[in-house]
């Protein structure tokens, strides 16, 4: 329902800006520099502590993970492209989440996914769906937007197993 909420509200700006699809891009463009996404990442982190409120001593972590997973989408959309950004970004998010939990007096997991989920989707997404919405084709937007869905998802699953497997092994074992 939110990224329903989010790609409607960029539909109704284009439309009240009088702005066309010939003049929107799938191209990233960045003017600020190539820092700009990173600091975008902290604003983030800050954004979510201010207005979820959790204890301060969850900000290092959060910005941790939140890091790691923007880190793991933006060396996979080099690698493989935008589309498969959303399954590195996952992939990081569900291994660094997981490894922070072995730690005492850490938060837990499900508390640092979400709000690392919601990086990873209007990212992996991008321009490309919203172009398509503000087009004439809007059924082709709802393709991107599952295929980036599904994306982060197998990320996460990939993840999950790799860690679980990994722990049975012996190699990781919770601390305190």
């Amino acid at each position: 329902m939110r990224l329903a909420q989010l790609a409607f509200g960029i539909l109704i700006a284009t439309q009240v800006m009088g702005v066309s699809a010939a003049e929107l891009s799938t191209a990233p463009v960045n003017k600020f520099g190539a820092w700009a996404p990173w600091l975008g990442v902290a604003v983030y982190a800050i954004g979510i502590m201010l207005y979820f409120g959790p204890p301060t001593r969850f900000l290092p972590w959060l910005m941790a993970v939140l890091f790691a997973a923007y880190l793991g989408q933006f060396v996979t959309n080099i690698v493989f492209g935008s589309y498969a950004s959303g399954f590195g970004g996952g992939f990081a998010l569900m291994v660094f989440a997981l490894a922070i939990s072995l730690h005492p007096n850490t938060p837990r997991t499900a508390a640092l996914l979400a709000p690392g989920f919601w990086l990873l989707v209007p990212g992996s997404i991008g321009l490309i769906g919203v172009t398509q919405l503000v087009g004439a084709d809007g059924s082709a937007a709802v393709t991107v937007t599952l295929i980036s869905m599904i994306a982060i998802a197998l990320g996460l699953q990939t993840g999950l197993l790799l860690f679980r497997a990994v722990r049975q092994l012996g190699g990781l074992q919770k601390n305190g």
